[in-house]
């Protein structure tokens, strides 16, 4: 009797366990299935948000142009038939100004991005969108974050070895040389100008090649360009349908000889600023001014003249005084701004001095919008290859479940 006992006890606590462990493991894989059934909408709503955002313009359409904040976000070209076309004026907003170049001028705040080279681009504040706000346009709740991250398919770099000599290298987006690339480069430098009112000029010189086993080409220019304070080589590279773009710039200056102010507001305009608006050191005197659009991508290095409204600035209460800036207005659809400006008399400072301002997402230009998943084990990554002004890029979204404070505000 006490036998069959244990024996009942003995069958019932193997039939508990059974149940306990067919608990567990039911509990395991419905857990499991239930974490990847999340990973795999996670990534379908990244694959959805990503094509949502590359392949609408927003509104409006030329939001990336406008002052205001856009109603939708979405980064499409408005102006172009092509899929995965992007604006570079709505991705400029995108940009996250340099906290130590800020300025202000006549009262308004301006902050300021680096577009390669030298030189930054100022813009008012309201100027670059918010990220809790692109949230808020994207439909995204509090409980997912995101980040949108653009590089260069293609990475070029360029070395002097004379002042009319260059190499170029070609790099893939994973670190690899490439072989066989074309490569188109112009020369950008400042011409001094003549006589009462030397108003200085852009001198361009072209040269091309092709990069070999080690990814880069040598290239020889059929100018040396000398007596000037500032030069720029600025290269085009393509290869099995992807393009990219570098530069290299010399500059002697201590600090940028003019500021360029841009408000999307007024799209064709520009205003040119002598530096001693911002900084009185080193001193000024006065400064001609001579400004173009300039677009180096065909091999024609098209250049249109923007008419200012005075070609002299001086900050000084001299004679002829014509004011710290000037206002430039044209047809600005893209390429380079090209401020060239020459000291009065003669001197160190006297040298033309010329600066590019690109206004499209170019030169291996790259920006990172959005935080960063830290602790999240969730997040999902989906990528395309787009165009930004015939340069190929790489834009990656991050999408992730929010495991910490917010980032933005």
């Amino acid at each position: 009797m006490v036998s069959e006992m244990i024996d009942y006890i003995a069958a019932a606590l193997g039939i508990v366990l059974v149940f306990i462990a067919g608990v567990f493991f039911f509990t395991s894989a419905v857990t499991n299935g239930l974490a990847f059934s999340n990973q795999q909408n996670a990534a379908q709503q990244a694959e959805n948000l990503l094509d949502y955002v590359l392949l609408t313009p927003g509104s409006p359409a030329n939001w990336g142009q406008a002052s205001s904040a856009p109603l939708a976000l979405g980064l499409a070209s408005p102006t172009s038939q092509t899929e995965y076309s992007l604006s570079q004026y709505s991705l400029m907003r995108l940009l996250v100004p340099n906290a130590s170049a800020t300025l202000n001028f006549k009262g308004v705040n301006y902050e300021s991005v680096y577009l390669g080279g030298y030189d930054y681009i100022s813009a008012p504040s309201s100027y670059f969108l918010n990220y809790s706000y692109a949230k808020t346009l994207l439909n995204i709740t509090r409980a997912y974050e995101f980040r949108l991250t653009v590089r260069a398919a293609l990475n070029v770099s360029i070395s002097e070895l004379s002042t009319s000599k260059y190499s170029v290298s070609v790099v893939s987006s994973s670190g690899s040389p490439v072989v066989g690339a074309n490569v188109m480069a112009s020369l950008v430098y400042g011409i001094s100008g003549k006589g009462s009112n030397p108003v200085p000029h852009v001198g361009i010189s072209t040269a091309t090649g092709t990069t070999g086993p080690q990814g880069t080409a040598t290239l020889s220019f059929s100018v040396s360009p000398s007596g000037v304070g500032e030069y720029y080589v600025v290269a085009q590279v393509e290869s099995g349908g992807l393009t990219g773009e570098g530069y290299h710039y010399f500059n002697s200056a201590s600090q940028p000889l003019t500021y360029i102010l841009y408000n999307a507001g007024a799209p064709n305009q520009v205003t040119v600023i002598q530096h001693c608006a911002i900084s009185t050191s080193p001193s000024c005197a006065t400064d001609y001014i001579n400004v173009s659009i300039a677009d180096l991508s065909d091999g024609a290095n098209t250049q249109t003249q923007l008419t200012c409204n005075v070609t002299k600035i001086n900050p000084g209460k001299g004679g002829g005084d014509s004011g710290d800036n000037s206002t430039c207005k044209g047809t600005i659809l893209g390429g380079f701004i090209v401020v060239t400006s020459q000291r009065s008399g003669k001197g160190p400072n006297s040298y033309p001095a010329v600066q590019l301002f690109p206004i499209d997402f170019a030169v291996g230009l790259a920006t990172q919008f959005g935080g960063n998943p830290t602790g999240s084990p969730d997040a999902v990554t989906t990528s395309r290859v787009v165009l930004v002004a015939g340069i190929s890029y790489v834009v990656s979204l991050v999408y992730w479940p929010d495991v910490g404070p917010e980032y933005g505000g």
